[in-house]
This record gives structure tokens, sequence and C-alpha cells, in this order.
């Protein structure tokens, strides 16, 4: 049976930790049988939270979406360096943290603020010459992506845990913004390598 009302509408989602972005845009044609639908921006696999959706006619409304400022809320895991710069990918490296001034720390990421250039994650959806630079990474292939500039509006602390070395924050940002780039120049800064644990788009 499928569920109707939802045709030519602009619909928010709660995407749960776990799920693709296509898996749950795949769930909503499914139960609704509405072909047409396009997404205002994925969020990925681990990560949480508002996804907009637009069916029918209401797809000539994602650019604006896509425009838009972002708000998440995340954690970070401190000591910890992977290859997809978040706690799913390879760890390539591990360091202590249990020296470091925590002082510092909140200070350090707090300062991730105002106009920042960063480089996006190599496991991105930014396509290199029509080919994900994520799918390049996994076929073996060297990618190097170029820095861009990003807008970091309000970048806070909200919570630490120094026995788990993890970090929580709030942050409101431009579109483009990788919070995973984020986490990795926070580490680096830090001297002990960093990723993105958490992630909830608000």
């Amino acid at each position: 049976m499928k569920i109707s009302g939802f045709n030519n509408a602009v619909i928010l989602l709660d995407k749960p930790e776990g799920k693709t972005s296509f898996e749950l845009i795949s769930e909503v044609k499914r139960i609704t049988g509405i072909k047409k639908i396009g997404h205002c921006g994925t969020l990925d696999r681990f990560a949480s939270g508002l996804m907009i959706l637009c069916t029918g006619q209401a797809t000539k409304l994602a650019r604006y979406f896509l425009e838009s400022n972002k708000r998440y809320t995340g954690r970070i895991r401190i000591g910890v360096e992977t290859d997809t710069c978040d706690i799913t990918g390879n760890v390539i490296c591990e360091k202590p943290f249990s020296s470091i001034d925590w002082n510092t720390a909140t200070d350090i990421l707090s300062g991730f603020s105002g106009k920042i250039s960063q480089i996006p994650p190599r496991y991105s959806a930014l396509k290199i010459e029509g080919r994900r630079a994520s799918d390049r990474m996994r076929s073996g292939e060297e990618v190097n992506l170029q820095a861009r500039e990003v807008a970091i509006y309000s970048l806070s602390v909200t919570g630490y845990d120094q026995a788990e070395g993890t970090i929580d924050f709030d942050v409101s940002c431009s579109k483009g913004t990788y919070i995973r780039s984020i986490a990795r120049d926070f580490g680096e800064k830090l001297g002990t390598g960093a990723c993105l644990s958490k992630l909830r788009r608000t």
C-alpha cells in the first residue's frame, strides 16, 4: 500500500545512523510511489539528522536549499587519525592524548571560525573529471583535492570527556563545509590527530 499526499512537496526527514542518504530516498520512493525525488544535501552513513527531500514539481526548490547554511552538532575523537577523517575509516595512526591541555584544545577548536581554507576529505562525493573522489580512492588512485574557502559562522564547544578523549561541539557553517575536515585539521593543530565520531545535522 502506497502512502499518498507527498507529491509536489518538501519533506523533512530525520535520517538515522547507519543508513545512506540514497537508501533513505529509495525507501521514500517505495513507500510513496513517487519516482521524481531530489535531495537537498546528503549525509554520510554514520551521520544522522535533517534531510530535505523535494518531490515532483517541488524539486525546482532543491537548489535553494542546497545553497543554504547548515548547522550541526557532533563529537570528535582525539588521538585517532583515519583515512576517511571519521570513525568509520581505516586507522592511520593513534597517539596518546592524556597529557593534552583541555583548555587549549577547546580554544583551538573554537578557533575554526570565520572564513577558513580547508581541503575536503579524499573520501568524499566531490567529483574529479566526472568521478567521485571516494570511488577513485577505493580503486587505488592517488587523489589530491584543492583547498577551498568556507565560512564558519559559529563553533562552540559544548562538552568534553578527558577519559574517552572526546570533545563535543555545535557549529553553523556555509554550504560545502566538511566537518570531517575540521576534525582532521583540529587533530593536526593539537598534535594528536583526531577524527569525527558523531555528526547530526540539526
